[in-house]
């Protein structure tokens, strides 16, 4: 549902304007309400609801915990949420100098974590 701000714009024609709506879809990504939109389109995307089908064998991983999964969903939305809010470039998907950390390392939050933010991918190991 649109906003006011959002509504007057569109009742007046300026999102016409393309640098208007740039601008408009960068508020719109950058409110807390666009987390749903994440939550969906990469959950599907994805297909985030298939990680809790994975089984991991505690043999070769025996200090797995089955919270990681939940962690690992988070991760993935976040960065998601981290090339679109930022507006990246898709290739980050392929090939990226950063990743979103949560859960056991980073506490309840998501960060991101990379050439940019920390001073070794080690900084990321869970012991």
């Amino acid at each position: 549902m649109p906003d006011s701000e959002l509504r007057q714009l569109a009742d007046d024609g300026s999102l016409q304007n393309d640098a208007a709506l740039r601008m408009q879809v960068k508020r719109m990504l950058s409110d807390a309400r666009s987390w749903p939109f994440v939550e969906n389109f990469a959950g599907q995307w994805l297909d985030l609801d298939g990680v809790d089908a994975v089984a991991v064998n505690p043999e070769f991983f025996p200090k797995f915990d089955n919270s990681f999964k939940e962690d690992m969903k988070q991760e993935s939305m976040h960065f998601f949420a981290e090339v679109l809010r930022k507006d990246l470039s898709c290739l980050n998907f392929i090939d990226s100098d950063f990743v979103m950390a949560c859960g056991q390392k980073t506490g309840t939050t998501c960060k991101p974590c990379g050439d940019h933010t920390l001073s070794s991918s080690s900084d990321l190991i869970v012991e």
